[in-house]
C-alpha cells in the first residue's frame, strides 16, 4: 500500500486553518460549561441556567443548517465570519453585559447559532488544502476534530486560573463583574474574535514551510480524533 502523501503538513493554508480552528475550540466550550453556574451566581433558579443550555443547544441545529448551507453558496470566507464574529459578539456585548434572564437566554440562543456552524465548516477547510488523496480526507478530519479535543481539554484548567485572577471585581456591573466571570467571558471572546483570522487563509495559498513531521506523530494525533468521533 503506497503510503500517504504529508505534503499537506507543508501548506500553510492547512496551518493557518489548523490553528485557527484549535484557538476557537478554546473558548468554544466555556460558555456552555459555566452557564448553568453563571446563573446561580446571578441568583437567578436552577431552572433558569437549565433552560439557557437547552435553548443553547436547539438553536445549534438551525445554527449549522444556515451556515452550513452559506458555505455552499457563498465564499468561504463568509460563513467563517459569520461563525466567528457572530459568536465574539454575543459573548462579549450580550453574556459579558448580561444580569438578568431575559439577556441570558438572549446570548443562549445568540451563542448556540453562531459557534455551532464552525465546525460545519471543517469539510470546505479540506477542500482548500487541495489535496488529490481521498485517504488525507479522513486523516484531515480527525486533525481537526483532535484539535477541538485539545482545545477542550485545556481551556479547563485555563478557565479555573482565569477565574481564580480576574482583573474585575464585583463593582463591575453586570456579567463582567460577576465572581471572577469577566476574564472568562474576555477570553472566550477573544479566542472567537482571534480565530476569525481563518478567513486569510487564501493568501497563503500555493505557500509552503519547511516542516517534517513523523507519520507517526499525524497517525497518534489522528487516532484521537477517531475516538473523539466515535
Amino acid at each position: 500500500m503506497a503510503a500517504v502523501d504529508k505534503s499537506f503538513l507543508k501548506n500553510q493554508v492547512f496551518w493557518v486553518l489548523f490553528i485557527t480552528s484549535t484557538i476557537q475550540a478554546f473558548g468554544n466550550f466555556l460558555p456552555g460549561i459555566y452557564l448553568p453556574s453563571f446563573a446561580h451566581d446571578l441568583n437567578l433558579s436552577t431552572t433558569s441556567g437549565t433552560l439557557a443550555l437547552a435553548l443553547m443547544n436547539a438553536t445549534s441545529v438551525p445554527g449549522i443548517i444556515i451556515i452550513g448551507g452559506m458555505s455552499d453558496m457563498f465564499d468561504l470566507r463568509v460563513p467563517i465570519s459569520v461563525s466567528t464574529v457572530g459568536s465574539a459578539l454575543a459573548i462579549l456585548l450580550v453574556w459579558g453585559f448580561t444580569a438578568n434572564l431575559g439577556p441570558l437566554l438572549f446570548f443562549a440562543c445568540l451563542y448556540g447559532f453562531f459557534s455551532s456552524g464552525f465546525s460545519v465548516l471543517w469539510s470546505r477547510f479540506i477542500g482548500v488544502i487541495s489535496t488529490e488523496d481521498p485517504r488525507l480526507h479522513s486523516i484531515l478530519m480527525c486533525l481537526f476534530v483532535s484539535s477541538r479535543g485539545l482545545g477542550n481539554v485545556l481551556s479547563g484548567p485555563l478557565s479555573t486560573g482565569l477565574m481564580r485572577h480576574s482583573p474585575f471585581d464585583e463593582s463591575v456591573k453586570y456579567g463582567y463583574g460577576v465572581k471572577g466571570y469577566g476574564s472568562l467571558i474576555l477570553f472566550a471572546g477573544l479566542c472567537m474574535l482571534a480565530s476569525t483570522a481563518a478567513i486569510t487563509y487564501p493568501y497563503f495559498a500555493g505557500k509552503t514551510i519547511d516542516i517534517d513531521v513523523p507519520l507517526s506523530t499525524v497517525s497518534r494525533f489522528t487516532r484521537r480524533g477517531s475516538r473523539e468521533r466515535s
